[in-house]
């Protein structure tokens, strides 16, 4: 009895044609078609990676209308843009120099609705709340933010999932970059001279220097401290920008 081959071979060599077919299909596609996700933000930003001598600065929970417009008039001044992070109901008091800083070029930035702990909050909650800020802020100056600075510096999988969930970048400085010079109070526990040493002592390219709490005695002290910091060779410039930079 004779066993032809031929009918075995050609089921061989189809089954190896499906099987190169499921493997090399799919890396065949992403080859032709880029697959892009831009929406939606990969990572938690701590400090860029730059080349030269550039830095971003920030504030947040800034207590009074007066101290906002005078810290975006020095801006202004030293023609340096930088990043507000405000919360969603802070826009109802203060949206004049909200509106003033973001013609001018700076960022304005979410910081929660209700500056709530997210960390500590279930996601939907974290999401609604992030929501209702973002609607707030883009009512107020017109843009929508693309950046949150948590509360408190609470970073956990359920804020940045939230994060993510409305499109924005998580920033979580290192902890060296944060100046808590005063409080919502706006009640100053760290003198001009300190803030001033404090982001001096700590500069370096790519850094994220926030300014939290900034009442009108120690906003004072910001012409000064952006003296100094060009004397040290830096560009100052808002987070996007360095983000910008980076890429």
């Amino acid at each position: 009895m004779v066993i032809s081959l031929v009918g075995v071979k050609r089921r061989w060599a189809l089954v190896a044609a499906i099987l190169v077919w499921i493997f090399y299909t799919p890396w065949l596609l992403r080859t032709l078609i880029p697959f892009r996700n831009e929406g939606t933000p990969s990572m938690v930003v701590s400090q860029f990676s730059v080349s030269g001598r550039w830095m971003a600065l920030a504030f947040a929970d800034i207590p009074e209308d007066q101290t906002g417009r005078a810290i975006v008039a020095d801006l202004a001044m030293h023609r340096v843009r930088a990043t507000f992070f405000v919360t969603g109901q802070s826009t109802v008091r203060f949206k004049g120099w909200m509106r003033l800083g973001r013609r001018r070029g700076d960022d304005i930035e979410n910081h929660s609705q209700a500056h709530i702990n997210l960390a500590v909050h279930p996601l939907r909650q974290d999401v609604a709340d992030l929501q209702k800020a973002q609607a707030a802020i883009k009512s107020a100056v017109g843009s929508r933010p693309r950046w949150l600075l948590p509360p408190y510096g609470a970073v956990n999988s359920t804020v940045i999932d939230a994060a993510h969930a409305v499109h924005l970048r998580v920033v979580h400085p290192h902890f060296d970059d944060v100046v808590a010079v005063g409080g919502l109070t706006g009640q100053a526990i760290m003198s001009r001279q300190a803030m001033i040493h404090h982001v001096m002592e700590d500069l370096r390219p790519g850094a994220i220097v926030v300014l939290e709490g900034m009442n009108g005695k120690t906003a004072s002290g910001i012409p000064r401290l952006l003296s100094l910091i060009a004397l040290k060779g830096y560009h100052v410039v808002s987070i996007p920008t360095l983000w910008r930079r980076s890429r």
